[in-house]
């Protein structure tokens, strides 16, 4: 569960599996120009952080991840 299955650059997405890690994700999408900017203070998986709403130090000019409650 540590795979990022695709990238496209186009409409600024991914899909990733939840193992994944916010350092492997940029390392996987720094060739497109896209970057993945939250930053919890640790090498956290992305399911973690999703299922814990990180923010982190960058929150304030990046963003935060939440649950969009609309959906």
């Amino acid at each position: 569960m540590d795979k990022v299955l695709s990238v496209n650059p186009d409409d600024f997405d991914c899909t990733v599996q939840a193992g994944v890690t916010r350092k492997t994700l940029n390392a996987y999408i720094r060739d497109t120009g896209l970057q993945f900017p939250i930053d919890p203070g640790a090498d956290a998986s992305l399911g973690g952080m999703c299922a814990t709403s990180a923010s982190g130090t960058v929150a304030v000019r990046y963003v935060i991840i939440r649950q969009d409650s609309k959906n």
